[in-house]
């Protein structure tokens, strides 16, 4: 009987050996992917962060040609409606603009 327990906890022992063995080289994998692990997380992190900036820069050239456009349009109207003037009402209207300037 004595002899079957020592046989047992040897037994026992070879068990938890393996294990913790088993699990000291579990650690050793885990640490030593965590550079590479590390490597690439930096690696998605940047390419999303490229990937926003060129969005954003896109959309920034999208909406400022869009404002010039409309700027365009906006001064086409003006100069038609300056063109309209009648050449008669250009002085007084010059020498008015110029009075309001001088009284501010």
């Amino acid at each position: 009987m004595g002899r079957q327990l020592v046989e047992q906890i040897r037994d026992i022992e070879s068990q938890a050996d393996e294990i913790v063995a088993g699990a000291q080289r579990k650690a050793k994998d885990t640490e030593s992917a965590i550079p590479s692990e590390v490597t690439a997380l930096r690696k998605e992190r940047q390419e999303a962060l490229q990937r926003d900036v060129e969005s954003f820069q896109a959309d920034l050239a999208r909406r400022t040609d869009e404002e010039m456009a409309a700027l365009d349009r906006k001064a086409a109207w003006i100069s038609k409606r300056l063109d309209e003037i009648e050449p008669s009402m250009v002085s007084p209207a010059v020498d008015l603009i110029l009075k309001h300037l001088r009284a501010e």
